[in-house]
This record gives structure tokens, sequence and C-alpha cells, in this order.
């Protein structure tokens, strides 16, 4: 599916979902076991409606740029030998 029928697309395979959000197939089963996701089932295969994908997308935590993003300091390997 090109970028303009994603835009316009009632529902979406998982396929097209993880195209159109940037998400590897397991992340977005991931969600849906968690809950997180809502995804129905049309036969054999899985759709995520587009409602479903932005109530998803705005649900997720801003980032915050609260200067730790580099994650906590560790002491050099080896420590103060002399």
């Amino acid at each position: 599916m090109d970028a303009s029928a994603l835009k316009n697309a009632p529902a979406l395979t998982v396929a097209d979902f993880c195209h159109a959000y940037r998400l590897c197939r397991e992340t977005a089963y991931k969600q849906i076991r968690e809950g997180k996701l809502r995804a129905v089932k049309v036969g054999r295969r899985t759709l995520i409606l587009d409602e479903d994908a932005r109530a998803w997308a705005s649900s997720l935590p801003d980032i915050r740029t609260t200067g730790s993003e580099q994650g906590p300091k560790l002491a050099p390997v080896g420590g103060d030998r002399a």
C-alpha cells in the first residue's frame, strides 16, 4: 500500500501498520498481546482499525528531556588501581 492510501485506509494490516509507524512486526504483536493496541480478526487476517492506531499513537508517553537520556554514569573499568 502506498503512503497516500495508508492515510485514508479505514483499517491497516499489521504489515501496513508497522510500515506507517516504523515498528517491527514483533513490537506490534507485543502491543496487541499487552492490550495496548486493539486489533480485530477478519478471517485469518489481523487488522488494526485507523481509530485504534491513532488512539495507540496518542497514548504513547512523551519524551522527557531532563538530561538523563544518556543513562547513569559508570565507573571506569578497573577502578583506581595504583
